[in-house]
């Protein structure tokens, strides 16, 4: 009987958070300041003098998404999709010109915290992680003997992050939210070869309340 009592309670304070919290869906955009692209050698092999065990190449992009959660007051929940546009930037090894490409999308959980500063002002900090999809792309050549080359591969990883900003309310039902974000994406290795993306950059957003 007291399973049943204490079953029924949680079940009825699950619903009254959902009664009273709002939904939401949104747009979003934003724009990396810089786009770092780690790629490093993880083999343990020994390296003869002059090599390097890891590359760094840097670009700034744009992003645009489309997120739906629940909006508590001063907390929020959501789920998101953010397509981050291709990145690229050059490198000059043992006389290889290479040419790296890099874009992904990311499918995204996070959750705000959003107290308000005045009637129409809030402030907000929020965490957020996910699956992302990364497609990497490579072309060069080597000068030695002038023979092109190419790789392109597709990777899933993970990502998590965090952001601060403000939300500003237009009216009952409609908002814009920008801020500052920073987050990093881990997708294992490609044989031997670890690769990271790590973001930094500000984004700018609207969204609907019902």
């Amino acid at each position: 009987m007291k399973n049943i009592v204490l079953k029924s309670l949680v079940a009825s304070s699950l619903l009254c958070s959902s009664l009273l919290a709002d939904s939401f869906v949104g747009v979003f955009g934003g724009y990396s300041l810089k786009s770092e692209f780690e790629i490093k050698d993880d083999s343990g092999l020994d390296r003869e003098e002059g090599d390097i065990d890891k590359l760094k190449l840097d670009d700034k992009k744009l992003n645009l998404g489309v997120k739906a959660g629940y909006d508590f007051d001063s907390f929020r929940a959501y789920g998101a999709y953010r397509y981050n546009f291709k990145a690229k930037d050059s490198y000059f090894i043992d006389n290889f010109l290479g040419n790296m490409e890099w874009k992904s999308h990311d499918f995204l959980i996070g959750a705000d915290y959003t107290p308000n500063i005045t009637d129409s002002f809030k402030f907000s900090l929020g965490i957020y992680g996910g699956i992302s999809r990364l497609n990497m792309r490579l072309e060069g050549i080597d000068y030695d003997d002038n023979s092109k080359d190419s790789f392109s591969k597709d990777k899933t990883g993970f990502i998590y992050g965090a952001k601060i900003g403000g939300i500003y309310e237009l009216d009952e039902n409609n908002e814009v939210e920008f801020g500052y974000q920073i987050d990093e994406s881990d997708y294992g290795k490609i044989e031997d070869v670890k690769i990271k993306v790590r973001d930094h950059g500000l984004y700018l957003g609207y969204n609907y309340k019902f």
